[in-house]
């Protein structure tokens, strides 16, 4: 078995959008990073979804750099998965999420959830749903962006916080010292980033990777 949270049931925070652009998904450890979050077991009513949603909405930052994650459709594809794009709103929030959904993720959203799509979320999850919010540092995020990132962490259930200060700028490899044991970084030797954000996990939140 591996350590961390059950596959499933799960939200993981990535604070590095360029994890996932055309350059570094070139690599082979943010091949099988991407692998990974997608192609888990899980148990309840998504164990058989195929469709990884991309959410670009809610005034995210990288709604004009979708074309930097072809890379990674074309990786999610390979693994038998399917990406369907949406764009949530304030005035088109979550009401539900359709049952073919495994993996909801959420690249850099600026308008803050309501309590109401928590739910939502929350119940996809409990079925065996996996949550992956792609956050960044403040610089490219905003310190409304890192408001919203952290009030739906403690929302969701999470202790950990966004801090928005950058660590390991200028396209920095983390060797397989910085990595930890989990299903999603299984295989994964190293892993190429740009620059992070610097996040303070809680007492019950799993470590990922460290910075170099």
């Amino acid at each position: 078995p591996f350590e961390g949270p059950t596959p499933g049931q799960d939200i993981v925070v990535l604070n590095d959008f360029n994890l996932f652009d055309n350059q570094r998904m070139a690599e082979s450890g943010n091949k099988t990073l991407v692998t990974n979050l997608v192609k888990f077991t899980t148990t309840g009513g998504r164990k058989n979804s195929t469709v990884i949603q991309f959410d670009i909405g809610r005034q995210s930052p990288l709604a004009s750099s979708s074309d930097q994650l072809s890379t990674m459709r074309s990786v999610i594809e390979e693994a038998g998965y399917s990406v369907r794009d949406v764009a949530s709103t304030a005035e088109s929030p979550y009401a539900s999420i359709d049952e073919d959904v495994k993996i909801v993720i959420l690249w850099c959203p600026k308008v803050k959830f309501t309590a109401e799509e928590i739910n939502v979320l929350k119940q996809f999850a409990s079925e065996g749903g996996r949550i992956v919010f792609v956050g960044e540092w403040s610089g490219f995020y905003g310190d409304d962006g890192i408001e919203v990132e952290n009030e739906f962490l403690k929302a969701m259930g999470a202790e950990m916080t966004n801090k928005g200060a950058q660590i390991d700028g200028g396209n920095v490899t983390l060797p397989n010292s910085s990595l930890r044991p989990s299903q999603i970084m299984d295989g994964v030797e190293d892993l190429h980033i740009a620059c992070s954000s610097i996040v303070v996990p809680g007492e019950k939140d799993y470590v990922l990777f460290f910075d170099s």
